[in-house]
Parts: C-alpha cells; structure tokens; sequence
C-alpha cells in the first residue's frame, strides 16, 4: 500500500515529547496523519535544536530518546501507529524511515520502539539539511507480525 502526505512543516520542541492516544473515532488525516491500509499513521518532528534548547542539561526525557546528536540539520522523528478498526494502539510494529531527495538519494534507518506514559511510539534521528534545494521525502515502511507485505506511507517535505 502506498500513501502520500502533503507539505509537512517543520516543528520544533516547546517541551517534553508526551502525546495523547485517540479516544473515539479517529481523526480526519492531513500532512501528519495519514491513514493506509490497517494503520492509522501519526507522525512527528522535532528539531534537534529545539531539543537541546528544551533540555539544555541531559534529563530523563533526553535519555528515552538516545541524547541528541551534534550538529545541525537533525530532528527527531516519531511515529505513533493505531489501528484503524478499534482504535487499539499497534506496539508489535517494525517501523523503517527513509528520507531521500530526488538528487542526492536517501538514508534509511530503524525507528525503535519508545515506551512512555504507557504507550508506545516508534523513533530515531534523521538529517536534514535545510541548504538543500530540493523537496525531501520520508518514507515509512512498516510490518506487523502475522500481516502479509508491508504498508508504505510518504511524507512530503519541501525546503
């Protein structure tokens, strides 16, 4: 299955990285939420910078995620993923993110599994350079034990 969400803006950290599950009917999708196939897909980005600037000194929040790389250009993407018919949250998920631009090719990482306030969101650090002229593409495969294939949702995000 393959999805596309529109311009995605940048957003940077005004504080701690808590979300809220749904309850009730699934929200309506828009250029970070997408729903395809069985997932209901929420994404999001933090920039490293406002990270940092969060959390000026290392804290429990800044350990769950790993630290915060060095150098600019970096942001944290999380991935929550909730499936469609109950609204049940999915933690069983392997997420994979690749963030390309049609020039220079891509990077695909693991996002892992980040347990907090009882649920569980999917993450890593990705790069992306704001000098880049080109739009830039996040690519989400993500497979699920006992479902046949993987579903593909993209994420535009133009400079």
């Amino acid at each position: 299955v393959d999805a596309a969400v529109g311009p995605v803006n940048r957003a940077s950290a005004t504080g701690g990285t808590s979300r809220a599950a749904p309850s009730g009917p699934v929200s309506q999708p828009g250029r970070n939420h997408k729903v395809v196939g069985g997932p209901d897909i929420r994404r999001g980005l933090l920039s490293a910078a406002g990270l940092r600037a969060s959390h000026p000194k290392p804290d429990a929040t800044i350990a769950m995620l790993g630290g915060i790389p060095s150098g600019s250009d970096y942001y944290y993407l999380n991935v929550s993923l909730f499936d469609r018919a109950s609204s049940a949250e999915i933690r069983d998920a392997k997420v994979k993110a690749t963030v390309s631009d049609p020039v220079m090719g891509g990077e695909t990482k693991a996002l892992k599994p980040i347990a907090f306030n009882n649920s569980v969101s999917y993450g890593n650090y990705i790069q992306i350079p704001t000098s880049a002229a080109n739009a830039y593409i996040i690519s989400l495969q993500i497979s699920r034990p006992g479902v046949a294939g993987a579903t593909t949702a993209k994420f535009y995000f133009p400079h």
